[in-house]
């Protein structure tokens, strides 16, 4: 056996080397999943800032200065075409939206109050947008307007001649659609063209992420899900499913490429070809893996029911009952409420009338029977006597309209023990009691009251000049109420206003509006007449009562957050300004009533005002233009969030059948990274950019500046290599070369063929057994003409590894190259020397 071994032994130490050769005849695309060694032959390890779509490996086009816009930011970039056919560029930067026309002419057209994130569409003429905070409105190539009926929403499409609206401050999962053809109609019938409201599993948690017009319906996207609205009338409108487990990151990377609906989500990059759903970026899984975990999650409170609502504190100022899931300031306008109702009764004091007390006239038993009443005033229709302990109605009659003269008019009372009882006059417009009746019935009015035996029980109720008439007690409503204004019509006459906290001790007369010592819940009036006579009627009492008291939220635990977003209030509202909103914010629980933390005055639809505390309470205060006509709805109200290290908005376009995703793998406020889907559908990625936005505009991409720079470029342009001047560093590194690895090989030879390139020194490196050490020589190819040639000074002939990997790399500015194929010669040499 010895022998026999030691024959086998001799065998393997003297096998020949062998020379072989290894031709890359083209190339693919950035394979970072599998192993080096395992990926295919043509793919690579890195290929950054080069194209391998045409044949061969080139240098990546470059950009060029288009605009500059402003000091911030481009934050949205989108092509609108007007009814004269004009190309405007549309942009946004900072707090306001310019226009770019072809000419390179920039303006203004909309400035925000607060930062907003815009979204985009032409539809009608006319380009829509909407923030999902604040009023949408659009721009027809000269000025902007409202969007008349358009709810606020997130994002805006196109779909079957009609605009769409998804993604509302109020629900999340709702997607209205106009009527047909119509940009401004959006009630909802049974007309197959009328508006539509879709939901979009409603209750499954997750917002709508993204909308998309494609080929295949108007794709939805929700965080966990995706599908499509299919249909093209209200009859015939209906969802389906794509998958119920991928969903949609962003609607910014929405983009058709060819035949296929690409997009990104938490799970990968996706394309759906109409049948099939296929992930599209398993070679680079670990990038996009880095874009996902620089996610962060934004969350909402949402307050929209009437449960949510009474969680705060209403008080007696604010309704949730008669509409359910609305917050509504309680107003009141007591003019055809009380005073259609004229209750004056006698009063103590000046010329106070025969056999009245305290108000109320007591009927003893000589005067029970029949009694008769003469009127003289042709406003008093009805005359009651009520009996003052339970407001009984004792007697009756209604007088009509006529001027009443003179005559006596039977009225049985039918009292039949002793009561104190009072006189209620009911007239069209009120009416007093007049000391000097005139029986043309126009003006004046009188009453009186006589026994059986004819005698003068009552005679008129001395209002004579001087007199005083006191109203009934009314009930505001409110615990403590504004009154806010009193008016009245009436000649010779003095109105006075008092209040009372239990109904029975009344305070005042208070001017308007009255003071806080003055706002109590009961109220009356008195009527002072003056010295003239005869006198006009007192036709009428306007009294105006609100209450300002707040509306207080809930105090919600919010929890460890990173920054605020918008607090929105859907307001529904007969003027603008008519309420104030404030928030404050703690590190420990408080109760809603406490005194502090202070309050911070907030603006609607802006950012949250405090500190990013993980208590957080608001406020709404009515203000004082509120009147009595006023309307004040609060519809909902949504406070946002972000949890996590926030990650700036992709950003996508489609040029030359390529996919181009701008993203940020790492926790910087900027995209730095560019995923390229190519037209052979490998990946390659372009670095040193920052590009924020993108757009098509006149078939030529364009990106804008992340940075503060606030420009805007023309991007993969064929005719640039730099990046705005810059030098463009190209890379590309092949997989491990081993071959077999039950042997060493010697790299001896290398040999490139490139075509039309200009580049001085194009530098190829080599590495053996990933040892982090890369060996370089740099080599010259000649602008404008085909080369095949060796390069020198990479090997040594002799140093033998069992893996090899190659890099070809270029840095000058406004050079490029374009590798035709590379060939590599290497010798293999037993693994046991």
């Amino acid at each position: 056996m010895a022998i026999l071994y030691n024959f086998f032994l001799i065998l393997l130490l003297t096998v020949p080397v062998f020379s072989q050769e290894f031709h890359s005849v083209k190339f693919g695309g950035i394979n970072e999943y599998d192993d080096p060694i395992l990926i295919d032959d043509y793919d690579s390890i890195k290929a950054v800032n080069v194209l391998t779509d045409e044949g061969d490996l080139r240098s990546i086009y470059g950009n060029k200065l288009y605009q500059t816009i402003a000091a911030s930011s481009i934050t949205y970039l989108g092509e609108f075409v007007d009814s004269s056919g004009n190309h405007i560029l549309i942009s946004k930067s900072g707090l306001n939206i310019y226009a770019t026309d072809s000419a390179g002419s920039t303006s203004i057209i909309k400035t925000f109050t607060g930062e907003r994130e815009v979204d985009a569409v032409s539809a009608f003429n006319k380009m829509y947008f909407a923030d999902g905070t604040t009023e949408p409105f659009y721009y027809d190539g000269t000025s902007t307007a409202a969007a008349t009926g358009m709810e606020d929403c997130s994002f805006v499409e196109y779909y079957y001649n009609r605009l769409v609206c998804v993604n509302m401050s109020t629900d999340t999962s709702k997607v209205y659609l106009t009527w047909y053809n119509q940009s401004s109609l959006w009630t909802v019938t049974s007309d197959k063209n009328s508006a539509a409201i879709k939901y979009f599993n409603k209750d499954d948690g997750w917002q709508i992420n993204c909308v998309k017009n494609t080929p295949f319906g108007l794709f939805i996207g929700k965080a966990r899900s995706t599908h499509f609205l299919k249909g093209y009338d209200n009859n015939t409108f209906y969802q389906t499913d794509i998958s119920n487990t991928v969903g949609c990151s962003d609607d910014r990377s929405v983009q058709m490429v060819d035949n296929d609906l690409v997009w990104l989500s938490q799970e990968g990059i996706y394309a759906y070809d109409g049948t099939d759903l296929r992930l599209i970026s398993r070679e680079v899984t670990p990038t996009v893996k880095e874009i996902r975990a620089s996610n962060s999650n934004e969350y909402n409170w949402t307050v929209n029911t009437q449960a949510e609502w009474e969680a705060g504190t209403t008080s007696d100022s604010w309704d949730t009952d008669n509409n359910p899931g609305v917050l509504q300031l309680q107003l009141s306008d007591v003019t055809t409420s009380y005073l259609s109702t004229m209750d004056f009764i006698g009063e103590g004091g000046e010329n106070t009338p025969v056999g009245w007390s305290n108000g109320t006239q007591y009927v003893s038993d000589s005067h029970w029977g029949n009694y008769s009443i003469l009127f003289g005033c042709s406003v008093i229709n009805y005359f009651g006597v009520y009996r003052a302990s339970d407001n009984l109605l004792i007697s009756s009659m209604t007088i009509g309209n006529g001027y009443g003269g003179t005559a006596w008019t039977e009225c049985n009372l039918n009292i039949s023990t002793n009561v104190v009882v009072y006189i209620k006059l009911v007239g069209d417009y009120g009416a007093y009691i007049s000391a000097s009746p005139t029986y043309n019935g126009l003006k004046g009015g009188y009453l009186a009251i006589k026994d059986a035996g004819s005698a003068v029980f009552i005679d008129h109720p001395e209002a004579v000049a001087g007199s005083t008439l006191t109203s009934s007690n009314y009930d505001s409503g409110f615990t403590s109420p504004d009154y806010y204004s009193l008016t009245s019509s009436g000649t010779d006459i003095t109105v006075g206003f008092y209040t009372s906290s239990d109904n029975i001790t009344f305070t005042g007369p208070y001017s308007f509006p009255v003071e806080d010592a003055g706002k109590k819940r009961y109220w009356h009036y008195k009527v002072l007449t003056s010295s003239s006579a005869p006198l006009s009627p007192f036709n009428y009492l306007n009294l105006v009562i609100k209450s300002t008291q707040p509306y207080y939220s809930e105090v919600n635990s919010i929890g460890d957050i990173a920054s605020w977003k918008a607090i929105t209030f859907s307001e529904d509202f007969s003027d603008s300004g008519l309420v104030d909103y404030h928030v404050r914010s703690a590190t420990y629980a408080f109760a809603a009533d406490d005194a502090t933390p202070a309050w911070t005055s907030q603006t609607n639809n802006d950012t949250v005002a405090v500190s990013t505390n993980p208590y957080l309470q608001y406020k709404i205060t009515p203000d004082g233009s509120v009147a009595s006509t006023s309307t004040v709805k609060v519809n909902a109200s949504v406070v946002s969030w972000i949890v996590g290290t926030p990650a700036p908005r992709v950003a996508s376009v489609v040029d030359d059948h390529r996919y181009l995703l701008s993203v940020s793998t790492n926790s910087s406020s900027l995209n730095h990274l560019v995923l390229i889907w190519q037209k052979n559908k490998k990946w390659t990625f372009m670095e040193d950019v920052g590009y924020s936005a993108m757009s098509l505009f006149n078939n030529i991409p364009v990106a804008g500046d992340g940075t503060t720079g606030s420009k805007i470029w023309q991007i993969m342009q064929d005719d640039t290599y730099t990046f705005d001047g810059t030098a463009i560093e190209s890379t590309w590194i092949t997989k491990d070369f081993a071959f077999t690895l039950n042997n060493h090989k010697v790299f001896n030879r290398l040999w490139i063929t490139a075509d039309d390139c200009d580049v001085q020194d194009f530098n190829v490196s080599y590495m053996k057994d990933r040892s982090g050490v890369w060996t370089s020589t740099a080599t010259t190819l000649n602008s404008g003409s085909f080369t095949i040639k060796e390069v020198e000074g990479l090997f040594d002939d002799y140093d033998s590894a069992r893996i090899g990997r190659f890099k070809f790399n270029n840095d000058e500015a406004g050079n490029w190259f374009k590798l035709k194929l590379y060939s590599l010669y290497y010798v293999i040499s037993p693994l046991i020397k």
